[in-house]
């Protein structure tokens, strides 16, 4: 905004396109577009703009047309829209298989836009041939900093804001199918949908050597958070199968020679990072991207909370997710070599939690004064009433904390567990790789037990799932102390609920 105020001769003019598609006269520019994270319920009805031409002169001042020059860029529809075009009907009893069929937006030559749609899940996936992207026109921080180097950073500095011409494509949708997809897309995609840009002439140069790989673009939000991490994986690899570009069979060695990640945000180095570079192969932060980069063919990434771990939908049914599941446990057990570790019969495993600094957010004071939330106070005493009581289980405690245990030696505890305790928190994602017969015990307390994330994952994968709410007795101090000690008694007779003792 401050550049489009310090250089008012580069918005000199612009065209407007009605509803119908239409190209009108001469309009005053537009306001700003509205920030990525407006909220959805803030419907944005803006005009669909056509960059101007910096050389128009006074003897064309009072024409209705544009300069006949290169293309000027048109910018696509965003917002909500009342009325839509016709869809294709769509496999609510596949909610999360990947035979999503594709609509054309537009097509011109080798350029393409088209998108795959899952009403069921309220799902959209764009692909994009001929994508480039101008880095230097992108206004986000670097990525990738040492945490404590940028601590203090806000948030919205580690997510895009677009500049004309950022984000460049080679063909123009019709108003219909722009608004359509303006109206499907959501969280970071939609940013991306309202900031594209038409010049075949600037796509044609950069595209002349594209980049040797597919392009796919994900903006994460919880990026140090290990279920919202997983959830963003498990889209990737979904969107890959979706689009075509692996099939089930897929390696990942395969797939690191096929795709290149781009991360559209700029966060500071976090946990799962080396997650990502195992699974896809090393990704790149969009400000890190020479400019201009064509891609040939690029992949929006569809947004997390769409993810088979994260949507409730009844008309998918329970276990419908259960085959995606597995195939991405199995494709991730591959890329850390743990295909051959097997479950120990009667092993229970209680995951404490541990603090540790986690993004740029984090105000240290605070950090080093407090306790770590949601902890349970006599793990210790959990685990040896357990060993005590129950002499025919196998019985540990360990803290899957990123800064004292990697993420391949968390995976392989998962997979040796018959019964993963903990309290409700990220950790119970490790339910993704849990083969059945296999339990799930998640503590919670009143003001949490609406959360049923982990309950969705754990009947996906067949496995038993209980979540026990202890009363509000169990917790200790204030509600932002989050600390609890569990009736070690009533634990007891929920565990054997779940592994009956044996004889």
């Amino acid at each position: 905004q401050q550049q489009q105020q310090q250089q008012p001769s580069q918005q000199a003019q612009h065209f407007h396109m009605d509803v119908s598609g239409k190209t009108g006269g001469l309009m005053p520019p537009l306001p700003p577009a509205p920030s990525q994270h407006q909220s959805q319920g803030q419907h944005n009805l803006q005009q669909v703009a056509v960059g101007g031409n910096n050389n128009n002169n006074n003897n064309n001042a009072n024409s209705n047309k544009p300069v006949a020059t290169a293309r000027p860029p048109v910018y696509l529809l965003s917002g909500r829209f009342a009325k839509s075009v016709a869809l294709p009907s769509y496999n609510t009893n596949d909610c999360f298989g990947w035979n999503w069929p594709a609509v054309a937006v537009c097509t011109a030559g080798t350029a393409k836009i088209a998108y795959h749609r899952q009403l069921s899940t309220d799902s959209t996936m764009l692909e994009i041939n001929n994508f480039v992207v101008q880095s230097s026109l992108i206004n986000i921080s670097r990525g990738g900093e040492d945490l404590l180097s940028v601590l203090g950073r806000k948030e919205p500095a580690e997510f895009p804001v677009y500049r004309p011409g950022a984000l460049t494509v080679g063909c123009a949708p019709d108003a219909g199918l722009a608004r359509q997809v303006a109206m499907f897309t959501g969280n970071y995609m939609a940013a991306v949908v309202r900031n594209l840009a038409v010049n075949p002439t600037v796509v044609n140069s950069a595209c002349s050597q594209p980049h040797a790989r597919v392009g796919v673009f994900i903006t994460r939000e919880e990026y140090a958070n290990l279920f919202h991490g997983l959830r963003d994986l498990l889209n990737v690899y979904h969107s890959l199968l979706i689009a075509g570009v692996i099939t089930p069979t897929a390696t990942p060695d395969d797939v690191k020679n096929l795709v290149q990640v781009v991360w559209l945000d700029g966060h500071a180095k976090g946990s799962l990072d080396e997650v990502w570079t195992t699974l896809f192969g090393p990704a790149i932060f969009i400000s890190q991207l020479p400019s201009p980069t064509c891609f040939s063919r690029a992949i929006l990434v569809h947004p997390g909370p769409r993810s088979v771990i994260h949507t409730n939908r009844p008309e998918c049914g329970v276990g419908k997710g259960k085959k995606l599941i597995n195939m991405f446990a199995q494709y991730l057990k591959k890329a850390y070599d743990l295909e051959s570790v097997q479950r120990r019969p009667n092993l229970v495993t209680l995951i404490g939690r541990r603090k540790y600094v986690a993004h740029p957010r984090v105000n240290l004071a605070l950090f080093n004064s407090t306790t770590v939330s949601r902890e349970i106070v006599n793990e210790v005493q959990v685990v040896a009433a357990i060993k005590e009581k129950r002499p025919d289980l196998d019985a540990r405690l360990i803290h899957m904390s990123p800064d004292i245990m990697s993420f391949r030696d968390q995976i392989q505890a998962s997979l040796e567990s018959q019964v993963i305790v903990a309290f409700h928190g990220a950790a119970l994602a490790h339910t993704i790789f849990m083969d059945p017969p296999s339990s799930v015990l998640e503590l919670s307390v009143p003001r949490y037990r609406a959360r049923n994330h982990f309950a969705l994952i754990a009947r996906n994968m067949g496995s038993d799932y209980m979540m026990h709410v202890f009363p509000r007795t169990a917790e200790l101090g204030t509600r932002n102390s989050d600390r609890f000690d569990i009736p070690i008694p009533e634990f007891l007779d929920v565990l054997a609920q779940h592994i009956p003792k044996t004889p």
